[in-house]
């Protein structure tokens, strides 16, 4: 946004807590999806309209973002996010079949509204590439933990009551967050417009939007075929599960770059460098094969989807005068999250592979056309003022 905020570290800590617990079941499905299907025995349409009804709630909690973050106070609002998500997780072990679906829309629900409101917190820090790093790291090495404790530990001794009884005591301490939270600054921001002016449509900031939206939905796409990919490598289905579960590290490492990064190359350079990989491990999955390019790709997609949705978030940020762009992000990245498979799908049943890997090279042009059009003026650079809201 155009006016950063002198935000205290306890404030960072607890939006970064906060975006970790909204984004924990999207970034661990495979591990709530499926203890969910074998303990209702649900099938695989079943398991869909699970995902659909958690990510369509999420997004609609999202979408009206604008209208609610600069008008709630954001502790509260916090907490009636985690009451949606603490109920829906206690419900999982005692609804039958016919409401889990209505379940998952609750916990989608409040954990679009603690999402929402952490990237309002986090888009205001003095260096945003650095807080959306630390945020996508907490929220990988929280997924990374859950999926292992649960899986090595819990699962195996206490079954599915143990498996929700960890997620409702998980979700119960991060909600001790909301009190380092800082008090809703945004309404001052977009009431004074910045320049005192009605506003105008903002396109550098909509066009970054799109571009984030389209990486999203490109590599949610291929991440969520990194199995079937996997087997037409030739790749042990066994060892496949390990190169998964490992590659997580690397989407810390890729993270952790724009922590490290900062703001010192501008926006344009981290983007294009993040494309032109993009492109060159989509030209390696379809013109290699073998389990050492398997293994090689999975790591860098995985690294690619954190480091580039960290930079396209900021860049977002930085474009956005009023902050309305930068509360939808989680709506945008709901929807990319849910397209992307099924476009995906959809390409790679009708015309196969190369034809999916074709379409994500497409999108990462056009992400890339996108972003220079954004950066057109990067060089002018907007004044802030720094105000302290901690409290």
């Amino acid at each position: 946004m155009s006016i950063q905020y002198k935000l205290s570290k306890a404030a960072i800590v607890a939006a970064c807590i906060l975006s970790a617990a909204g984004a924990l079941v999207f970034n661990a499905f495979p591990l709530f999806l499926g203890n969910i299907a074998t303990q209702y025995q649900f099938g695989d349409e079943e398991l869909g309209l699970l995902g659909a009804a958690y990510l369509g709630a999420f997004a609609l909690a999202a979408l009206f973002a604008p209208l609610w973050m600069p008008r709630v106070a954001w502790k509260p609002a916090a907490l009636f996010g985690y009451v949606f998500i603490l109920v829906g997780s206690y419900l999982l072990s005692h609804a039958p079949a016919d409401q889990v679906h209505m379940i998952m829309a609750t916990i989608g629900l409040g954990s679009g509204i603690i999402f929402t409101i952490s990237l309002g917190v986090l888009a205001a820090a003095k260096n945003p590439d650095t807080a959306y790093g630390w945020k996508l790291v907490t929220e990988m090495v929280a997924a990374g933990s859950l999926m292992f404790i649960m899986t090595s530990l819990i699962i195996n001794e206490f079954g599915y009551q143990g498996f929700v009884v960890g997620i409702v005591v998980l979700y119960g301490l991060s909600a001790l967050s909301i009190f380092a939270l800082p008090k809703n600054f945004m309404a001052t921001s977009i009431e004074a417009k910045v320049s005192g002016k009605k506003s105008k449509f903002n396109t550098s900031a909509a066009l970054a939007s799109i571009a984030l939206f389209f990486q999203a939905g490109t590599f949610s796409g291929l991440w969520g075929f990194m199995e079937r990919i996997g087997e037409i490598h030739g790749v042990d289905k066994q060892l496949i599960g390990t190169v998964l579960a490992a590659s997580i590290a690397a989407g810390i490492l890729g993270a952790l770059c724009c922590v490290v990064l900062g703001q010192k190359l501008g926006h344009r350079k981290p983007i294009a460098a993040g494309l032109f990989i993009t492109l060159a491990t989509l030209a390696l999955l379809e013109w290699n094969t073998g389990t050492i390019t398997f293994i090689v790709a999975a790591c860098l997609i995985n690294a690619l989807l954190q480091f580039l949705v960290a930079t396209l978030m900021v860049l977002v940020t930085d474009k956005d005068l009023t902050g309305k762009y930068t509360v939808m992000m989680a709506f945008t990245l709901a929807m990319g999250g849910a397209i992307g498979p099924g476009v995906l799908g959809t390409i790679i049943e009708e015309f196969g592979f190369s034809m999916g890997y074709l379409w994500a090279a497409f999108f990462t042009l056009a992400t890339m056309m996108l972003v220079l059009m954004a950066t057109k003026e990067e060089n002018k650079a907007t004044d802030v003022n720094l105000q302290s809201v901690n409290g």
